[in-house]
């Protein structure tokens, strides 16, 4: 489970409220709910800051939501510039 999945689960469990009743509240589906619960899914910060709003988690969820993971940029091969390149075959 994750940080955000661990304190939405202790959030909705200190107010007694269920998947159902948070989808109610927050507008997000059940099984999105049920996968950020579960720590399947880490949410957008702004889902985050809705869940924290419904729950009235005083910003303990909004903290907790780990942004996603960005991918690293494209990287090309550099030559080495301390070893000579191989020659270029004949043409011909």
């Amino acid at each position: 489970m994750t940080d955000f999945g661990a304190a939405l689960a202790h959030w909705m469990q200190v107010r007694g409220v269920g998947v159902r009743e948070l989808h109610r509240r927050s507008g997000y589906s059940v099984g999105y709910v049920s996968q950020l619960r579960h720590g399947q899914r880490n949410p957008s910060p702004e889902a985050a800051r809705d869940l924290d709003d419904a729950l009235g988690a005083r910003g303990e969820l909004a903290r907790a939501a780990v942004p996603p993971a960005r991918r690293p940029p494209a990287c090309r091969p550099v030559p080495n510039p301390g070893r000579p390149r191989p020659p270029l075959p004949a043409s011909g």
